[in-house]
């Protein structure tokens, strides 16, 4: 019996540990998703203002240099399925706005055969947004992308929200908020 009891204790002090970990680590992720750090936010607006990308169809663009005054840098690869979900979203977005409102620049971290890769995905989502291929991770490496999709929006120059993970760029809010960044 005495073999039972302390089998027993021993599962009880383990799950009630699991449990306190889990609440943690999600208590923990929800306050980094809600509220992005000062100092990331800085690095990213840093990064904005030094950016030059070239797109897969040898476009030179510099961040600081676009008119619009939203812009959404969005990391993405083939193989995950939450940013090939988040795609219609995003068309629709480009759909709804111009370039010179909101620009969004789609940056691909497929390894192999990465120039056919962008080709299939774009003709199957219909995107309407430059790429910039990321064969190499570089461009990840710098941006601190843990995960996809991973996208940092940016008002004037200004990080507006930091997304990990598949975003609805068709939400309300969301859109009002782009409105009104073009009357600013």
């Amino acid at each position: 019996m005495k073999k039972y009891i302390s089998a027993l204790l021993f599962t009880l002090f383990f799950a009630g540990f699991l449990a306190l970990q889990v609440a943690f680590d999600l208590s923990d992720s929800s306050a980094r998703l809600s509220s992005p750090s000062k100092k990331m936010e800085l690095y990213y607006q840093d990064l904005y203002r030094n950016s030059g990308f070239t797109t897969v169809e040898g476009r030179k663009i510099r961040l600081k240099e676009l008119k619009a005054p939203i812009v959404i840098l969005n990391f993405w690869a083939s193989w995950c399925i939450p940013c090939l979900e988040e795609f219609p979203s995003i068309v629709a977005l480009k759909r709804r706005f111009n370039d010179q409102q909101v620009f969004v620049l789609g940056v691909n971290t497929d390894n192999a055969d990465i120039n056919k890769v962008i080709q299939k995905v774009t003709k199957r989502y219909n995107l309407n947004f430059p790429i910039v291929a990321d064969q190499s991770g570089n461009i990840a490496s710098k941006y601190m992308v843990s995960s996809l999709p991973f996208s940092i929006i940016f008002e004037h120059g200004k990080v507006l929200d930091i997304v990990y993970g598949k975003k609805n760029y068709g939400d309300k809010k969301l859109i009002n908020r782009f409105v009104a960044a073009q009357i600013e």
